[in-house]
């Protein structure tokens, strides 16, 4: 036991020496590493009850188990922060002044580098197809992961798409702030939304305000300001693709949050910038040929000898060689037909002109003669101007009149490209501050235009032409589409990478929409394009060297579109260009004319100075002229061949929109169903003459507006579209566009007019008994309340034709339309919208299908119903397109009323005449019993007539019952009186038979007679000539008994009457009589009875 114990004991102090052993290395350890305050990082403890909270000392991972060399202090303000430009010192728990190089925010945060992302941030994207993006259309099958928010040096870009991208970043504010971030938006088919929610998933009031920022212009930057509260707060900035093209992006530069608390240390000035005194609250940026490093007091000269800079560079390029893309040339204004080219280097200089492989700048060429201008203009004041009115020249020469019986062919023809022409501007647009330089954004190149070199190659080389208007009204007449010009170019273009070019329209009643778009390299090709409206136009041509998302900010090019993309230098100018020949635009009514076309016969002369015109006649009219005699005027006479012009209407149903119309054929007849009573347009009453049906339309005059289906993106963002349509009348359906309408600004871009036109709709986010609200902006309950609408579009500006056909012109019906053949009256109207656009190059168009649905039958869920006094109307889309369209181009609807229904005829009626008045009765008109037909009174219909000559109905009736009663009683009184005849002729056959026996028979027969009473013996028989019973008188003769079959006879008569009874009694009882005053002869003789009672008969 001794030794075990010892044992034991042993290992104890083995172990206790082992452990002093490890605690003393530890401790040498830890003074061998010397641990610092830096060691150790500050944190603050929750707020107590008190409102203070205690700072703490946290070691690193090597210095846990010491003692910090700091002990907590308490802080007796739980939100204390600091002023912009200084920090919390965490040691002294004061604030001090940031340094030189530095600056602070105080209690806030700022965010202007974005390349990486800053910490905090997070970015998704999700899908989101708009009606214009929809089933097939360009990006359908896109995947989002290509889309989103993309860092871009020094600005964060999103192009939209079919995708929605979301931006994300959380904020906990200690006290009160705001957040406030720098924006550009300038392209309006793309949605761009800022929501601020709370940690509860609620969306701030405060924000609710700039929920759609403002589209900003091209280069323009805007600066939202969102007041705050305390609390976590989470924001999110997102962009929705509302069109199949690619858009202009969004850009985010800058994004600053104060309230956040404090600020334990100053921000360094990022490269490029510098801080030049302390307790600063931002940076400055270098100024061009200068740089700077990270947390600089000053901006260090570049050797502008050698190197140079932009503005806000980190470090200075090498100059590069200069080469023939850093000059251009130009010809100097024509003097006395002289001129020169002159070349210019690009401006600012950047290219070294003594590096061994630049070129020279070429010296200026000779004087030679002046090249020939475009078509229709002349040198005046050494440059190039248009013709003026009546006159026309090639170019070559100068203007001349135009001779007699002709008129100035005007128009705009440019392919002269030596001096600018006055329709034509140029520009350089840069979302940035930078990209652009003073150098031309397009060179003139003599025989072509170039786009300009010298810019960065993200931005946008812009060549405008503006056209004043047309000669024509044009639009689209039964189903021909009528030009009023045609505008036309030649072009060809070079791209190392994805260049692109853009070709737009716009109008001064809506925003420029992309015509046509060409990426990568063209050839030499030309482009036409068609102007079916006469309006004030602008033309335009957008060149961008490299996308957004394939460049950087220093210039170089994106490989690929992963978010650790590989750089490489870009290309140069002479790499990417494009290059235009011609531009030509006909039939306007400005620019000049390259010639002059012949009157179309008619000729009248001016009073006034003897000069002659051509006969312009107001649309809807065509120039009849016929032939006249030449005679002075102002001692002047007609040369050519003078003629007399009359203006005359086109016939009813036609329409002319050529001014200089000369006969008759020129009216072109209105589509199927439609009419013209003025000779402009083709319309409808509204009371339509189909395959012999009418139908009247007119009840349904108005405007009317159909909702589509409520839809949300993945995020709950609800959105839907609606439609609104002006149905038989003078003027057009609006729809607005009304996101930036918040911020005051507001101009005749904001509506579409038009038949039929679309809007996107974003319902209100509050409610309107918030309005008296405010929170931060003035005016933002009121706003908040109401729905927001962007995207608005025509859909259908002239209506085509009215048709039982479900087509017309290749605008077709919806299939499953066609096959619902339970509805055979229904019938369509079909509109159409010619502008070719990206999404639909054959423009859009609209039909409505009529439906006969008589009042009573049950109505199915209706996207919209349309109340007109005690009707009832029903808008509806297809099923299989739930939006109205399947493809974004071809829009459907099915309308459901009793007004569908054609008219009755009058082989439809039933008619029901009233009750006679005053010798007039009323007549009234039913449809009769299965016709589906509107009962509309015609005034051809008699409604009252004379009464004729016969009783009311019930009175008729009356008479015919009782006449049929009195005729059902005759016949039956007539078969009781021959029955009661054949009963008397039988009785009395009877009673002879018993008087012609034997006495004893006589008297045993009296005494039957005294013991009947009433019964006398009969003297002659009555016979009926028409009984066929003679043949039965032997048998009553001879019978001595009364027969049992006359006894039941004689009981039956007084069975039926008693009346009857009584009367053959009376019979008897004339006959007892007559007996007795022929008995002067023998008795029993019954021949004798038989004569007397002839003589009595005959006598």
């Amino acid at each position: 036991m001794a030794r075990v114990l010892s044992t034991i004991l042993l290992v104890l102090f083995v172990a206790k020496v082992a452990i002093v052993t490890e605690a003393r290395q530890r401790s040498r350890k830890l003074d061998d590493t010397s641990c610092r305050p830096t060691d150790y990082h500050f944190d603050f403890t929750e707020c107590d009850a008190s409102g203070g909270r205690w700072r703490v000392a946290i070691p690193s991972i090597e210095c846990e188990g010491t003692s910090p060399p700091i002990h907590p202090k308490r802080l007796n303000d739980c939100y204390k922060s600091c002023r912009a430009g200084q920090f919390l010192n965490l040691t002294s728990l004061e604030c001090e002044d940031c340094e030189k190089g530095t600056y602070s925010l105080g209690g806030g945060l700022r965010f202007e580098e974005w390349d990486p992302l800053p910490a905090g941030f997070k970015k998704q994207v999700e899908k989101f197809h708009s009606i214009f993006s929809a089933i097939g259309r360009q990006y359908a099958s896109d995947d989002c992961s290509k889309w989103g928010w993309r860092s871009r040096g020094d600005v964060l870009l999103s192009q939209g798409g079919p995708c929605v991208a979301t931006l994300i970043y959380s904020a906990q504010l200690v006290k009160e702030g705001s957040l406030k971030f720098t924006y550009q938006y300038s392209d309006d088919s793309m949605l761009f939304q800022f929501q601020a929610n709370s940690d509860q998933c609620e969306r701030l009031r405060e924000a609710e305000g700039s929920r759609w920022p403002p589209l900003t212009g091209e280069g323009v930057w805007k600066t939202e300001v969102i007041p705050l509260r305390t609390g976590l707060n989470i924001f999110q900035w997102k962009t929705m693709g509302m069109d199949s093209h690619r858009p202009k992006p969004v850009l985010i530069k800058k994004i600053e949050i104060e309230g956040v608390g404090y600020t334990s240390s100053c921000n360094p000035c990022p490269a490029g910038t510098y801080s030049e005194k302390p307790a600063s609250n931002s940076c400055t940026q270098c100024p061009k040929n200068t740089f700077s490093d990270r947390q600089s007091t000053v901006c260090d000269p570049c050797s502008t000898e050698s190197d140079y800079a932009e503005a806000g560079s980190s470090e200075c390029s090498p100059r590069p060689a200069c080469s023939v893309a850093d000059y251009y040339q130009v010809h100097t204004p024509c003097q006395q037909n002289q001129t020169q080219v002159v070349y210019k280097w690009v401006e600012p200089k950047i290219c070294l002109e003594s590096h061994p492989d630049s070129v020279k700048l070429p010296l200026n060429g000779p004087l030679k003669e002046c090249p020939p201008c475009n078509p229709g203009t002349e040198y005046k004041d050494g440059n190039c101007q248009p013709c003026q009115k009546n006159q026309y020249s090639d170019g070559a020469l100068p203007c001349s009149v135009c001779p007699a019986n002709t008129v100035p062919d005007t128009g705009h023809f440019l392919t002269q490209w030596y001096s600018w022409p006055e329709s034509i501007h140029t520009t350089c647009i840069s979302p940035e501050s930078n990209g652009c330089n003073q150098a031309p954004a397009w060179r003139l190149n003599g025989t072509s235009v170039v786009s300009g070199t010298g810019h960065a190659d993200w931005v946008y080389l812009v060549m405008t032409l503006i056209v004043n208007g047309f000669r024509g009204r044009g639009g689209i007449v039964n189903g021909e589409l009528l030009e009023v010009g045609r505008l036309s170019f030649s072009f060809e273009m070079k791209c190392a990478h994805d260049c692109e070019l853009i070709f737009m329209q716009g109008t001064r009643s809506k925003n420029a929409t992309i015509i046509q778009r060409w990426t990568g390299s063209q050839p030499r090709q030309e482009f036409f394009h068609p102007v079916v409206r006469n309006d004030t136009y602008t033309y335009s041509w957008a060149f961008q060297k490299l996308t957004w998302d394939s460049t950087s900010s220093d210039g170089s090019y994106r490989d690929d579109m992963n978010e650790s993309p590989t750089w490489t230098k870009g290309p140069t100018d002479d790499e990417n260009f494009v290059k235009f020949y011609t531009i030509n635009v006909t039939n306007t009514i400005d620019g000049g004319a390259k010639s002059c076309v012949p009157c179309r016969e008619g000729l009248v002369y001016s009073a006034a100075n003897g000069e002659s015109s051509c006969v312009s006649c107001s649309p809807g009219q065509y120039r009849a002229t016929k032939p006249k005699e030449s005679k002075p005027l102002d001692n002047k006479t007609f040369s050519g061949n003078p003629s007399i012009s009359q203006c005359e209407p086109c016939p009813k149903g036609t329409v002319t929109v050529d001014p200089f119309a000369t006969n008759s054929s020129a009216c072109r007849s209105c589509g199927s169903g439609l009419i013209s009573t003025n000779g402009l347009t083709c319309t409808t009453d509204c009371l339509v003459n189909l395959m012999g049906r009418t139908y009247d339309l007119r009840p349904l005059k108005g405007f009317h507006m159909v909702r589509g289906n409520s839809l949300f993106t993945a995020s709950g963002t609800q959105y839907y579209h609606v439609f609104n349509i002006s149905f038989c009348t003078d003027e057009n359906a609006q729809c607005y566009k009304n996101v930036s309408l918040q911020h005051g600004y507001e101009d005749q871009n904001m509506k579409v007019d038009a038949l039929v036109c679309q809007s996107t709709v974003f319902p209100p986010t509050v409610s309107a008994s918030m309005e008296s609200e405010t929170y931060g902006a003035p005016g933002f309950g009121a706003f908040a309340s109401k729905p927001l609408s962007t995207h608005a579009s025509s859909l259908g500006d002239h209506l085509i034709g009215i048709s039982h056909n479900p087509s017309i012109n290749g605008i077709s019906i919806e299939e499953s339309i066609n096959k619902q053949m339970s509805h055979p009256q229904q019938f369509h109207f079909f509109y159409s919208t010619p502008e070719i656009t990206v999404a639909c190059p054959q423009g859009r168009s609209t039909t409505i299908t009529f439906r006969c649905r008589m009042p009573g039958n049950t109505w199915a869920g209706s996207n919209v119903n349309v109340e007109d006094g005690n009707t009832q109307s029903e808008i509806t889309t297809p099923d299989k397109c739930p939006d109205g369209t399947c493809d974004g181009c071809n829009f459907h609807f099915i309308w459901e009323t009793q007004y569908g229904c054609h008219l009755c005829t009058e082989s439809e009626l039933k008619v029901v005449r009233g009750e006679c008045k005053d010798g007039m009765q009323e007549i009234h008109y039913l449809p009769s019993e299965f016709s589906q037909c509107l009962l509309k009174y015609n005034a051809s219909w008699p409604t009252a007539q004379e009464c004729k000559n016969h009783l009311p109905f019930a009175v008729e009736i009356a008479v015919q019952v009782a006449v049929g009663l009195t005729v059902l009683l005759s016949v039956m009184l007539i078969c009781f009186w021959r029955r009661h005849r054949k009963l008397e002729y039988k009785y009395m056959k009877l009673v002879a038979s018993g008087s012609s026996g034997s006495s004893n028979q006589r008297n045993h027969e009296d005494s039957i007679g005294c013991e009947r009473g009433m019964l006398p013996v009969a003297e002659s028989c009555a016979l009926d000539p028409e009984d066929g019973d003679d043949d039965d008188d032997d048998n009553y003769g001879r019978s001595s008994q009364i027969d049992p079959q006359l006894a039941g006879q004689i009981k039956e008569v007084s069975f039926y009457s008693d009346g009857a009874l009584k009367s053959l009694v009376s019979k008897f009882s004339i006959l007892n009589k007559i007996k007795t005053f022929t008995r002067k002869g023998e008795v029993g003789s019954n021949l004798e009875i038989m004569n007397l009672t002839d003589k009595e008969a005959l006598s």
